[in-house]
């Protein structure tokens, strides 16, 4: 028997066993890839949905076009829409250090937006109902309006917060 053959045959099978392990391994990862590659393409229009209501970027041209729709369809004449800067103010650096934490905390962004509508009190109702099933996540922050004259309608300005990622 030679013995230097035969420990080399024994050192080769122990690596071809290593190697046959690494290659079964490396194969049980690409079929868990490709299973989470099938379960993320069956639930792309779930993704879509999320992001109708919480867009990635503020989407600004589709807002004008969403608000210039609901005020139409619900009788309401779209006055003026205003993209509400979010004004820098002065804080200390302690303040300052908190709130960016809590931003980088925060999973979305929002944009104020101040839009004025005129119309009947009625149609007014039913465009914060339509506002308020509108798909895309919004809150109203607060609603100001004036008489336009002796049975003219009313305008209204409206304050929206918008959220986006």
């Amino acid at each position: 028997l030679d013995l230097p053959a035969y420990n080399k045959v024994t050192s080769f099978r122990e690596e071809l066993k290593k190697h046959q392990d690494f290659l079964k391994e490396k194969e049980e990862i690409v079929a868990k890839v490709d299973q989470l590659k099938q379960v993320y393409e069956s639930r792309q229009s779930e993704l879509k949905k999320v992001l109708y209501v919480l867009p990635v970027e503020k989407d600004l041209p589709n807002l004008i076009v969403q608000f210039e729709a609901l005020s139409s369809e619900n009788g309401l004449i779209l006055e003026g829409l205003n993209f509400v800067k979010q004004a820098a103010t002065t804080r200390s650096a302690a303040a300052e250090d908190v709130e960016t934490e809590i931003e980088s905390q925060r999973d979305y962004k929002t944009q104020e937006i101040s839009l004025s509508v005129s119309g009947s009190y009625k149609s007014f109702k039913s465009f914060l109902e339509a506002l308020e099933l509108n798909i895309r996540l919004m809150d109203i922050k607060s609603i100001n309006f004036k008489a336009q004259g002796e049975g003219a309608g009313f305008t209204f300005d409206i304050l929206l917060e918008v959220y986006y990622q």
